[in-house]
């Protein structure tokens, strides 16, 4: 009974290698086919983008968000030693 299984498992394995040498010589030939057309663009009609019956609206102009900010009431915050934060620190000489 063994060797009637692996003769039948052998039959259908080559069955399927002559099946994928069919579709592979149809696949290369196919393939050379299409090579020699090229690429094409679709023509037919239901391929093609509609034409626009109306034209679109223009665009709109962006909303002008906020309002300018009016100073405040008591002034803004001075700390004192603000100046010295920015001040330039003077430059060492070279030793000579």
């Amino acid at each position: 009974m063994f060797f009637a299984s692996s003769i039948s498992s052998a039959y259908l394995e080559l069955q399927t290698v002559r099946q994928r040498e069919k579709m592979g010589i149809k696949v290369n030939e196919r393939l050379e086919e299409m090579i020699e057309e090229g690429c094409e663009t679709p023509k037919h009609r239901d391929c093609r983008i509609p034409m626009a019956s109306v034209c679109p609206p223009p665009p709109r102009k962006k909303p002008i968000y906020g309002k300018k900010r009016d100073p405040p009431t008591n002034g803004y915050f001075q700390p004192p030693d603000l100046e010295l934060l920015f001040a330039i620190a003077p430059r060492r000489e070279a030793c000579v």
